[in-house]
């Protein structure tokens, strides 16, 4: 069985792009479900109540414009507030996630260019999965300032990430082609 050390000189950081794409992707499948759920509820209860018309519910989750769907959940008067705040928070963490993948993505592919040791390239790669699980949770879940607050200090240190991978992979390319 190989060890930790084995396994962390192994090169599997081109796996934490794909993966990233998959957390960014998380947020998305639960505002989707959360959505689903709220609508399924309205549904329920115009069906008990056959005098109220259902058209504003059907305009509002069109398959052919989600975004629009997503952005307007707050008006919807039969949506909890606190249900529409997630959905919302949901929306966020994922739009962050697919911003912030380009950064990642490219110092991912510097470090393979330039080389760098497998086992710092992984480690900052798992660290950066780590801290994005993190700020999706906490994106998630905020209610209050300092919530907020520990999931924009959880996005600053995740940035520590593709940072380290950048400035490591332009020192080792520098001291190839001085």
């Amino acid at each position: 069985m190989p060890s930790i050390s084995d396994t962390l000189a192994t090169p599997l950081s081109l796996y934490a792009i794909p993966a990233m794409w998959i957390i960014s992707l998380y947020p998305a499948f639960a505002r989707v479900s959360t959505f689903n759920e709220v609508f399924q509820l309205e549904r329920n209860v115009n069906e008990s109540l056959k005098w109220l018309p259902d058209d504003s519910s059907a305009e509002s989750r069109s398959v052919r414009q989600p975004r629009v769907s997503y952005a307007s959940v707050a008006q919807k008067k039969t949506i909890p507030p606190a249900v529409a705040a997630r959905i919302q928070r949901l929306e966020g963490a994922h739009a962050n996630g697919l911003e912030n993948l380009p950064i990642f993505g490219l110092a991912v592919l510097a470090g393979n260019f330039a080389q760098m040791d497998s086992a710092n390239l992984n480690i900052a790669c798992g660290f950066y999965l780590l801290t994005r699980l993190a700020y999706n949770h906490f994106y998630a879940r905020q209610y209050d300032e300092k919530s907020a607050d520990i999931r924009s200090l959880t996005w600053v240190i995740s940035l520590a990430s593709p940072l380290y991978i950048f400035f490591k992979s332009a020192s080792l390319l520098a001291q190839k082609y001085p």
